[in-house]
């Protein structure tokens, strides 16, 4: 497991106090399995966590940070190389940022399963041609690197803004002390220290009230919040460490929260507060106790602010929208439950961590979590017909965060007396894998095999599911499969080439529309849209609405355009299909 392990922060005297620095970032994240480890969950999500930190409050410029995923040991030396390269040739002050989240031993690093010297790597960020060098390595035994127990926080002491990088020393933090393993969490989607580090620089951990985080502030923010909680999962309990030795100033400025893109600012009178994303469930920062004024840099989203009391829990929700200020006051939380379970939870359990938006949801379910849907079909047929309604059940079950499996009858069984335009009472099993978890590609690889008794037929498709732009308002699916029907065809019909492609548009946190098409060549007529061995079908359109209530439930309609052309004798629209969906999970 991980969690972040060193950061290494060396700095030289400015010549210019006051200019600001040029900042790059270079940031890894590295979920491949090493040393007889298994693969890492979150490593990626921890990286895009602190990317996003770095340009939201870190003053950093989106096209400085640069984001590697399991790249090759050589990649990530070469690309440090370049961008010392670039600092020293532009001139002026500087900071080079190096991030890295996954496997490591007391000898190395291991982006992509290989290992990384830390003396290869050492020598980079001791290098003069930056004038500031940070480094943050997310991985167990770090502590052995900073040879430090803890930290002592001094007295609140003023900070200089913009952010100055004057000073020259060097601080090491680890998440973990000497050979103590590191922690990630479901609850969380990330390792704990991470995840506190990332919260505290956006602002949770300003003692000052002035907007500005430094290195001592997210440390100390971090570090009590790690302990507590891997204290309460682990016989082991994390110990992050602290060592600094800065020269010419107390202490050194991370963030400035008066730069991030959009803002809560937050009226305390008691606390403690926590700030909860509606979308997953996670708690995003907490707001130690006390009276205070804080502005808090948080993403675009719909979050609750939350106070656990002894009377009950009270709460308001919020929306976040970019380029504005959100302004909140304590005394306007409700009381909205009784003394319960608390945040922890909500946090810790697979349905409640699963998103309401569409956009935010992983392409296969969370670890445990099942879910069982029904669907209602009613088509409308040629008037001649007399159509029944089918039933449309599905079942699927994520064996790990990566893996789902699932069970369904896709046509539906017909339960009426006339007769339906699919029915072929075919089941369907299948399985899916999350290859690319994160990034601007989304993707999953997936497999099929289906039985038809009438006529019978066994066909096995293989496929993918990749998602550009989730997370957002607007994403484009897209779906393409290649399928080979193992009995029931001549040889030339027994190939399937089809592709899908789905716009998904985020109307708001429950609600999504969407509108998609499949274009495919077959031979197999029983396919949905095909009519001849080799042609092109007629070409569907599939309009839908989804609305999630809750974590555990979605309804959906949707309206297929069959013959959405006219082509092939068959009139425009023909067969038009209307499908209602209910979905459960737990």
């Amino acid at each position: 497991m991980i969690a972040p392990s060193l950061l290494l922060i060396a700095a030289t005297a400015l010549a210019t106090p006051g200019a600001e620095p040029h900042r790059v970032a270079v940031v890894v994240g590295a979920n491949r399995g090493a040393l007889g480890r298994a693969d890492l969950r979150y490593s990626y999500r921890d990286a895009k966590s602190v990317a996003d930190a770095l340009v939201q409050v870190g003053q950093f410029a989106p096209a400085d940070v640069h984001v590697l995923q399991d790249p090759d040991p050589a990649l990530v030396i070469s690309t440090l190389d370049r961008e010392l390269g670039n600092l020293r040739a532009a001139g002026g002050e500087s900071l080079l940022l190096f991030y890295y989240s996954g496997h490591a031993d007391e000898a190395a690093l291991y982006p992509a399963g290989r290992p990384l010297r830390y003396e290869v790597l050492r020598s980079r960020l001791e290098s003069d041609l930056a004038t500031v060098r940070v480094g943050i390595i997310d991985a167990c035994n770090g502590g052995g690197w900073t040879g430090a127990k803890g930290l002592v926080p001094s007295s609140p002491f003023s900070v200089d803004v913009p952010l100055e990088l004057a000073g020259e020393g060097s601080v090491l933090i680890a998440s973990s002390s000497g050979l103590e393993a590191a922690h990630e969490s479901e609850g969380i989607l990330g390792s704990f220290f991470t995840h506190h580090l990332v919260a505290g620089l956006r602002g949770a951990a300003d003692p000052r009230g002035d907007g500005v985080v430094t290195v001592s502030d997210a440390f100390a923010y971090a570090k009590e919040r790690t302990v507590r909680d891997t204290a309460s999962i682990s016989p082991q309990p994390q110990h992050p460490s602290f060592s600094m030795n800065l020269r010419g100033r107390a202490d050194l400025p991370l963030s400035r929260i008066a730069s991030a893109p959009s803002l809560v600012e937050l009226q305390q009178k008691q606390g403690p507060l926590q700030l909860i994303h509606l979308g997953t469930g996670v708690v995003v920062l907490e707001v130690p106790s006390g009276r205070r004024a804080l502005k808090l840099s948080v993403p675009p989203g719909r979050y609750l602010l939350r106070r656990e009391g002894e009377q009950g829990n009270y709460s308001r929700e919020i929306s976040v929208e970019s380029g504005r200020s959100v302004q909140v006051n304590e005394e306007e939380l409700q009381l909205s439950s009784l003394p319960s379970l608390s945040l922890k939870g909500l946090a810790g359990g697979a349905v409640e961590q699963w998103p309401l938006a569409i956009n935010d949801r992983p392409l296969t379910l969370s670890a445990r979590l099942a879910q069982v849907e029904l669907g209602l079909l009613l088509d409308a047929g040629k008037a001649d017909v007399t159509e029944s309604p089918a039933l449309a059940p599905m079942l699927r079950y994520g064996v790990t965060d990566r893996l789902s499996l699932s069970a369904s009858a896709p046509y539906g069984f017909c339960v009426g007396k006339g007769q339906c335009f699919r029915d072929s009472a075919g089941m369907n099993v299948g399985a899916s894998f999350l290859v690319l978890p994160e990034g601007p590609v989304e993707v999953a690889a997936t497999v099929n095999v289906g039985y038809e008794p009438r006529p019978e037929s066994v066909p096995l498709v293989l496929g993918a599911v990749a998602r550009m732009g989730g997370e957002g308002r607007l994403a484009f699916v897209l779906t393409p499969q290649i399928g080979y029907e193992i009995k029931g065809r001549t040889t030339l019909d027994r190939w399937i080439y089809a592709l899908a492609g789905q716009f998904v548009f985020q109307a708001h946190q429950r609600v999504a529309l969407d509108v998609g098409s499949v274009l495919q060549r077959s031979v197999s007529s029983r396919n949905r849209f095909l009519t001849g061995p080799w042609e092109p079908g007629p070409i569907p359109v599939i309009v839908g609405a989804t609305w999630t209530p809750a974590h555990y439930f979605d309804a959906r309609a949707q309206l297929s355009f069959e013959n959405v052309l006219g082509v092939y004798s068959a009139p425009l629209g023909d067969h038009l299909t209307l499908g209602f969906y209910v979905s459960f999970r737990g």
